[in-house]
């Protein structure tokens, strides 16, 4: 909400630690690493928004290290 001054962030760590299969499948494909970031927020007249923005690695020597998901991102 408009001018709210609580900070509701939250932070998500994975139970499983990376491995070498892990490492390899990396560098093999795209995709091996996503990022999804959720957000709400409110314009002037209290109209509700939300949106998405995706992203996604990218194997090594394909250019930029990350790429957009666009089926994912959006803005409502």
């Amino acid at each position: 909400m408009p001018n709210d001054r609580n900070n509701y962030w939250s932070t998500c760590f994975s139970d499983e630690l990376i491995n070498g299969d892990d490492l390899k499948g990396m560098n093999t494909f795209d995709a091996g690493a996503k990022l999804t970031i959720f957000f709400e927020y409110y314009d002037t007249a209290w109209h509700k928004y939300t949106s998405r923005v995706c992203m996604i690695t990218r194997r090594p020597g394909q250019g930029s290290p990350t790429m957009p998901c666009p089926a994912e991102s959006r803005i409502d």
